[in-house]
């Protein structure tokens, strides 16, 4: 469980200003922003028949999240009243958690984007997770749309319950709610319920930014650790890395998105693999890297250390695992937990200095990103007077 938390400094300097938050929890403590390991990644390592990554290191991971994810609302009723179907998922969430005892952990949801769960349902996932080994417990909205009053009368009971197993209650929220009136009620009620956690479902920044402005304003205030998690990694022709960009809402942790029911689909050759690159928050193909900075990897992670990319492709385009088609993607993605934990630490030092628009004006594609955000802020402080204001 989370045994405290407190915010240590907000960057009030800047107006996309980040926030620090002490965490200590029954098993480690930790500052944020970071970066969120899930179970996706740790499939990507046992792939590649390293546990933990032998030579390579062991992950940094401070937070793991496992991603599970129910094809369609008829697995959820069966949960209700199915021992045999509930103990096959429950085992598969403690496989899929066992091994990070040092860290904080929970599961996250999943299922199709029209399901709308029940009083029942929210019961049933709970006790689930209760079940599990898991430090947290999620527990889920029925739907963006759901009034503050139902919302409370699932959340109070499930708090007791999650409780009473010594876990820590966690309630949902969906960021694509267009309601902006409702979904400020709802994140404001999960403060002023003083929730310790609160997991919110990823939407498009540009889009739902009055919902990311309401959580920065309870950010500066509440001491709650926010965890965004389905963060893309990449979008269509955009070589962005989006997964650093929540903290500029007070956002404390962020997960890579993890696809509803399947794996990404690896490229096929190395050179048009992607890789995270610190220096500018990009993805950028061995390709695109080379033509940018030469052949030099310019990381000093476990993985590329002391490695060019030549000599990357030629140490890891082979695996003790021959199902792995392009082990070059899995080492990549291996790369990216080390240098993305990595380049967090570097981002504090900046919110401590009040300079998060700074770090991020240094870097290439994330700049890009922040430039846009502030376009809309602009449009939505002088559309909607009464609201936020960030200045």
């Amino acid at each position: 469980m989370i045994k405290d938390l407190k915010i240590e400094h907000v960057d009030t300097e800047s107006s996309f200003g980040g926030r620090i938050l002490k965490i200590i929890t029954s098993n480690n403590s930790f500052e944020t922003p970071c970066r969120v390991v899930t179970s996706t990644e740790n499939r990507y390592k046992r792939d590649l028949t390293l546990s933990p990554l032998d030579n390579k290191g062991e992950l940094p991971v401070k937070v793991y999240e496992y991603v599970k994810g129910f094809r369609e609302g008829g697995n959820i009723k069966k949960l209700h009243k199915n021992s045999g179907f509930l103990k096959e998922q429950l085992k598969q969430i403690d496989d899929n958690l066992r091994g990070y005892d040092n860290a904080l952990t929970f599961t996250t949801l999943q299922y199709p984007s029209d399901t709308i769960l029940t009083d029942e349902d929210i019961v049933a996932l709970v006790y689930l997770q209760c079940r599990s080994i898991a430090d947290c417990v999620e527990i889920p909205e029925m739907t963006p749309n759901v009034s503050v009053e139902t919302y409370l009368k699932i959340l109070k009971p499930a708090r007791r319950t999650i409780e009473w197993f010594g876990k820590e209650p966690v309630p949902t929220i969906y960021m694509h709610n267009e309601n902006v009136d409702l979904f400020r009620e709802k994140i404001e009620a999960i403060a002023g319920e003083e929730f310790k956690m609160a997991i919110l479902k990823y939407a498009n920044f540009d889009e739902f930014f009055p919902n990311y402005a309401c959580v920065k304003e309870i950010a500066k205030e509440h001491e709650i650790l926010f965890h965004l998690t389905g963060v893309p990694r990449v979008v269509s022709r955009s070589q962005n890395n989006y997964v650093h960009i929540p903290q500029i809402f007070g956002i404390d942790l962020s997960s890579p998105r993890t696809p509803i029911f399947g794996g990404e689909i690896p490229p096929r050759t190395p050179e048009n693999t992607r890789r995270f690159d610190s220096i500018s928050l990009g993805n950028l193909t061995l390709t695109e890297h080379i033509e940018e900075y030469g052949e030099d990897l310019g990381c000093t992670c476990p993985v590329c250390k002391n490695k060019n990319v030549v000599e990357y492709i030629g140490e890891y385009s082979s695996c003790p695992n021959s199902k792995v088609n392009n082990p070059i993607y899995l080492y990549s993605r291996m790369h990216e937990i080390f240098a993305s934990v990595s380049e967090f630490d570097q981002g504090k030092k900046y919110i401590k200095k009040g300079q998060t628009e700074e770090y991020f004006a240094n870097k290439k594609h994330a700049k890009g990103i922040i430039t846009n955000l502030a376009k809309v802020m602009n449009d939505y402080k002088h559309e909607q007077k009464t609201l936020l204001d960030f200045s």
